[in-house]
């Protein structure tokens, strides 16, 4: 996993929309007990439920895609981590263009 963590009073109840552009060559055989899945990572604060690579396709081999994620950020968290996980087999993906926007936020 790749992560970064984003800190902002601006993030406190609002809408967030986390995208990149994704590559991937990613084989769905693994030795682990999570599934094979590699792509977004978004995880609204300290939340133990995160989205992790649940776009389609997650294994495989595909060409670059837009993947978006949005999430409503409780009122009174202002965090969240963003990133990208390979919790697959052999390979690799490709990230480019990744963004982080306020949809809307609480004025």
């Amino acid at each position: 996993m790749f992560r970064q963590t984003i800190t902002d009073e601006r993030l406190d109840g609002a809408t967030i929309r986390y995208t990149a552009d994704l590559r991937g060559d990613v084989s769905s055989e693994v030795t682990h007990f999570f599934g094979a899945k590699a792509g977004l990572f978004l995880q609204v604060g300290n939340h133990p439920n995160a989205f992790m690579g649940d776009q389609d396709p997650g294994t495989g081999q595909w060409d670059w895609q837009s993947y978006s994620v949005s999430e409503t950020l409780p009122v009174g968290v202002n965090s969240v981590n963003v990133g990208f996980i390979h919790q697959a087999g052999e390979g690799a993906i490709e990230a480019r263009n990744p963004s982080l926007v306020l949809v809307n936020c609480l004025d």
